[in-house]
């Protein structure tokens, strides 16, 4: 007897989903994912970016506002993702069904529920909006950053930063590493 079947839906149907439920699902290929629940170190890790990169954009006066999770990218017709912190530079380009189009920045906070998930399909996918600069992946389990940047050729470049890093650079800014992680290391 073979596994049953995983329910397929459209992106419309997922859309009318999503519109009327109390929980966040993201859409990968036609299958509804519920988004698990943060730990308490993805969590302080999450407001610490918000509240560390809204004040440095505010202080080099740089016209980009991070986002949480709340906020529905489109990634393309299949795929629907709500990163752990978007960013967006200049006038956010939002559709109808109130799915963001253009991040130049998406972070995702690893945890051991959605590492592989994050790392693989969704990086991958992220990789593919025409608007992104950058994809940055914060470990929650320990000090592990790694930055993607995109290059003027369309490749990509990876930077790999661990417990000994003083500061990354994100959105050309440096944030300490030790802000991203106040509070859980």
């Amino acid at each position: 007897m073979g596994l049953p079947a995983l329910a397929v839906f459209s992106p419309e149907e997922y859309l009318e989903i999503e519109m009327r439920s109390q929980e966040r699902h993201e859409y990968y290929d036609g299958h509804i994912i519920a988004m698990a629940g943060g730990s308490t170190s993805h969590g302080i890790i999450q407001v610490n970016l918000l509240t560390g990169l809204t004040n440095l954009f505010r202080d080099k006066n740089r016209p980009c506002r991070p986002f949480g999770s709340d906020t529905r990218v489109y990634v393309s017709d299949t795929k629907y993702f709500y990163p752990d912190v978007s960013i967006i530079c200049g006038t956010p380009d939002v559709d109808g069904q109130n799915n963001w189009k253009n991040p130049e920045i998406v972070i995702e906070i690893l945890s051991d529920s959605t590492a592989s998930f994050d790392q693989n399909e969704k990086a991958a996918a992220y990789k593919q909006i025409p608007s992104l600069k950058e994809l940055v992946l914060i470990d929650s389990r320990v000090k592990a950053i790694t930055i993607f940047q995109k290059q003027d050729d369309g490749a990509w470049v990876e930077r790999s930063y661990g417990d000994q890093t003083v500061a990354v650079k994100i959105a050309g800014e440096e944030l300490a590493s030790a802000e991203i992680y106040e509070g859980v290391f």
